[in-house]
Parts: C-alpha cells; sequence; structure tokens
C-alpha cells in the first residue's frame, strides 16, 4: 500500500470513529428518558418516571428543573407526590427548586406539603426566598411540615430572621419536637 492509499485508508477509519462517537454521545441518558417522561400525558408515565428519579438520587440532578415544573404544574396529586419526593432525595438546590418547593408549601396534599418542606431543610441558606412560606408551614396542621419547616428555617441561619415572630409563637406548639425544632432554631437566628 502506497502512502495516498495509506493516509485515505486512515481517513476513512477517522470517519468511521469520528460517526460512532457522535452516534454514542446523542444516546439519552436514563435520566434524559426519564425527564422527557414527566412530560407525557399519561399519568402513570409521569408517575413512574418521577418514582425512578427519587430512586436515582443525586445522579437525578439534570431533572431539577423537570422535577419543579411536574411539583408546581402536575394535575395529580400522586405525580406531585413523587415529584417533591425526588427532588428531597436528588439533594438539589437552584432558586427554581427552591420557588417550586416553597409554593408547594400551599399544596393541598400533606405529603407533598411534607417532602417540599423536608427538602428545603437540606438546602441552608439556599432557601433563603421561601422563609415567608417557612415561617406559614409552622401552622401546618401536619407536626413533621411544622417540624421540618422549622429545622428550614435554623439551617437557613440569619437570613430567616423575619421568620422570628412565627417561630416565637411557635414555642407553644402542641407536639414537643416541633417545640424543641423551633427553640433551636430560634437559637441559631437570634
Amino acid at each position: 500500500m502506497n502512502t495516498k492509499h495509506r493516509i485515505i485508508a486512515g481517513s476513512s477509519s477517522l470517519v468511521l470513529l469520528l460517526v460512532f462517537g457522535l452516534w454514542l454521545t446523542s444516546e439519552k441518558t436514563e435520566v434524559d428518558v426519564l425527564i422527557d417522561d414527566l412530560s407525557s400525558t399519561d399519568s402513570e408515565t409521569r408517575y413512574k418516571a418521577a418514582k425512578r428519579l427519587s430512586e436515582l438520587g443525586p445522579q437525578a440532578a439534570p431533572a431539577a428543573d423537570a422535577l419543579s415544573e411536574v411539583l408546581v404544574s402536575d394535575p395529580e396529586s400522586r405525580v406531585r407526590y413523587r415529584a417533591a419526593k425526588a427532588i428531597s432525595k436528588v439533594g438539589i438546590s437552584a432558586s427554581g427548586v427552591t420557588t417550586a418547593l416553597a409554593n408547594a408549601l400551599s399544596d393541598t396534599d400533606e405529603e407533598i406539603r411534607y417532602y417540599a418542606v423536608k427538602s428545603l431543610s437540606q438546602f441552608g441558606p439556599e432557601a433563603r426566598d421561601a422563609v415567608p412560606q417557612l415561617a406559614e408551614a409552622l401552622q401546618d396542621d401536619n407536626p413533621k411540615v411544622r417540624y421540618y419547616a422549622a429545622k428550614a428555617l435554623k439551617n437557613i441561619d440569619k437570613d430567616a430572621a423575619p421568620a422570628v415572630p412565627a417561630l416565637k409563637l411557635a414555642l407553644n406548639d402542641p407536639d414537643e419536637g416541633v417545640r424543641n425544632a423551633v427553640a433551636r432554631a430560634l437559637d441559631e437566628i437570634q
């Protein structure tokens, strides 16, 4: 084989490698497929996608925006619940996610409120924009929601100062665990 044929043969191999490389990188990941499934018209598909993203934990971080959208807009309560739970398992924080979780604190489903506030409690100071909703959540009917609202405010630290009046009222909560969480929050914030 002369030099000209070796260059052409080498170029053909390079083209094949490039095409194969593009094919490999264009394949959707499991998370990408699940993100697409969150937009399905079938509620069971959306539910299963959110559940699987929850199981993937931090690997599902690229799904944050899609999960936030489902949390605030899905017509099915059980799908919103799974989205809230997925966000809590994924352990992500971003302003869009924080806003969606803060809005979910007023959901009619107490499990959605629970997972929303539990997620916010993990964000620390990044959840500062949710302080007004967290202060309101201190009056939720569910003691788990009230507990995690206090915990979230504690973790936000000094930026949660606007919630001090609501926290002081919550010192009289009927649940001892909530009262203890409120006391710890006040110690941290003041």
